[in-house]
């Protein structure tokens, strides 16, 4: 199996480390959910709408310790050409338990 352009560490963040390359074929909206300890930019981002911060969480998998209260969003548009890396968030361990990404 081809492991991919992403070193072993990004490549986690994804369940099971799978992932696949897309070059976007026309300009896309990526949201991004943060505040508390987590600023406006950073490099996960998802194509789907926030719902509110507790379903952020659950679905990008963003573990309580980080400190993503998820109380903000922040959208980009992406323009047409641009290659970006999709998959399912992997499941992150709290300490009490499992969130599982989606």
């Amino acid at each position: 199996m081809n492991p991919g352009p992403l070193d072993d560490a990004v490549a986690a963040t994804f369940r099971g480390g799978s992932y696949t390359a897309n070059t976007l074929s026309e300009a896309t909206t990526l949201y991004r959910v943060y505040g508390g300890n987590a600023g406006k930019i950073g490099s996960y981002w998802t194509r789907t709408k926030p719902s509110g911060p507790l379903q952020s969480q659950l679905d990008s998998a963003l573990a309580p310790q980080w400190g993503n209260s998820a109380s903000k969003v922040v959208s980009m548009r992406v323009p047409t050409g641009t290659t970006i890396y999709e998959g399912a968030a992997a499941s992150q361990s709290t300490g009490v338990g499992q969130i599982l990404g989606v």
